[in-house]
């Protein structure tokens, strides 16, 4: 009974601590100023020339995709069922 009474006491003062904090008033921050912002683009020099021409065949494709086994499904309607079945019976 004291290892309860000790469980509640935590729990009651996290509630208060709870309550507390969330009666304080907030208000939102405002900024304090903004310089305008200059924003320039500087072109990188480029040497030598770039090949864009496709070279051989392409393929975007997928190879070697793993089997997968689908054995141990989780069945949420399974846990729903348990959980409604469980909220039916009367409490003591």
């Amino acid at each position: 009974m004291k290892q309860f009474s000790k469980l509640m006491l935590i729990a009651l003062s996290f509630g208060i601590v709870t309550l507390a904090l969330s009666v304080v008033p907030s208000k939102p921050v405002g900024a304090a100023g903004s310089a305008p912002v200059m924003v320039t683009n500087t072109p990188l020099p480029i040497q030598g020339t770039v090949n864009t021409a496709q070279s051989g065949t392409w393929n975007v494709g997928i190879n070697g995709t793993p089997n997968v086994n689908i054995a141990n499904v989780f069945r949420l309607s399974s846990l729903l069922l348990a959980q409604r079945s469980a909220s039916a019976e009367p409490r003591v």
